[in-house]
C-alpha cells in the first residue's frame, strides 16, 4: 500500500519482474534466470485498498533460441456486456541458457570543473517521489549533475524484499534516483516504462549498503533512457540495466517542483 501516487496504489514495476521470475522459475523447474531483456511495462496493475490477493495469470513461452517471454496479464469483464478484455502489464525475456553477458565499464561522474548538486534522500522522499516508508530505500545524499546521478542505497532487511530475484526494492531505488534526475533537468517525474537488459550478476544481501550510479543514453519529450549500475559495499558488481526507460506517464499533468529545477 505504500506504493501510490494521486490516491491510487499500484503493483511495481520490480514487483512485476520477480512474479514473472518466480513464475518462469517454476515452470522451467530450475533457478531464476539473472538476464532479462526486452521489458516493458504496460499498464498500471491497480491495487483496491485492504485487498488480500490479485487475481492474475501469466502467459510464458520458449522462443526456441535459448530465450523465452512471460506477460503478466489480468482479465476484466466490460460491463454491461459480456466481453471479457485481457490487460498487460509487464513483459520480459528471460534467458534461459548462456553465459551472463559481459557488464560494461561505468564511467565516472562529477570530475574536473562539473557541476552538480546534492538532495538529501529523506528530502527525496518528502517532496519528489513521494511513496511510503517501505520504498525509502535512497539513503545519505543524492548527486546529481548533467552527466548522471549517483546515490547510495539500503538493501532493505525484511521478509517482503525477498523474492525471485532477490532485492526488487534495491533496483526500485536506482529508478528513484533517476526520476529525481529527470525532476531536475527535464522538468517531468519519470516512471519506469521498461528497458533493453539486466543482468543481475551478485545481488545486495538485505542490510547491505549499495551505491548506484545512472548515466543518460539518450531520449525524447517527455522520455529519458539510462544506464545503470549497481555494486555492493565490498565492491562487486550487483546489477546492470542498460535503456532503463523512464517516462512523463503523466502527460506533463505531475510537474516537478520549482526548487529541484532551479539550475543555480
Amino acid at each position: 500500500m505504500d506504493h501510490a501516487f494521486g490516491g491510487k496504489v499500484v503493483l511495481p514495476a520490480v514487483e512485476s519482474l520477480q512474479h514473472l521470475a518466480a513464475a518462469v522459475a517454476c515452470f522451467q523447474k530450475k533457478p531464476a534466470c539473472r538476464v532479462m531483456s526486452n521489458a516493458v511495462f504496460g499498464k498500471f496493475l491497480k491495487i483496491i485498498p485492504g485487498a488480500k490477493e490479485l487475481n492474475v495469470f501469466v502467459d510464458w513461452q520458449s522462443t526456441g533460441d535459448g530465450w523465452c517471454f512471460a506477460r503478466l496479464l489480468t482479465r476484466e469483464k466490460m460491463y454491461p456486456s459480456a466481453i471479457v478484455r485481457t490487460m498487460e502489464h509487464a513483459v520480459v525475456f528471460f534467458q534461459e541458457n548462456g553465459p551472463l553477458p559481459a557488464i560494461p565499464y561505468s564511467p565516472r561522474l562529477f570530475e574536473g570543473s562539473c557541476q552538480f548538486f546534492k538532495i538529501d534522500a529523506r528530502k527525496v522522499y518528502r517532496e519528489l517521489v513521494p511513496f511510503g516508508p517501505a520504498f525509502h530505500n535512497l539513503t545519505g545524499m543524492v548527486t546529481l549533475a548533467e552527466s548522471g546521478a549517483e546515490a547510495w542505497i539500503m538493501a532493505p532487511d525484511m521478509p517482503e524484499a525477498q523474492g525471485v530475484p532477490d532485492s526488487s526494492l534495491v533496483l526500485d531505488a536506482a529508478f528513484h534516483a533517476a526520476c529525481v534526475w529527470t525532476q531536475r533537468y527535464l522538468g517531468f517525474a519519470g516512471f519506469p516504462v521498461g528497458f533493453s537488459l539486466r543482468v543481475a550478476a551478485d545481488l545486495a544481501c538485505p542490510g547491505e549498503i549499495c551505491m548506484t550510479r545512472l548515466i543518460p543514453a539518450g531520449g525524447s519529450r517527455g522520455q529519458q533512457n539510462f544506464d545503470l549500475w549497481i555494486w555492493g559495499d565490498d565492491g562487486r558488481i550487483c546489477e546492470y540495466v542498460k535503456d532503463l526507460c523512464m517516462r512523463d506517464v503523466f502527460a506533463g499533468q505531475r510537474k516537478a517542483p520549482a526548487w529541484i529545477k532551479n539550475q543555480d
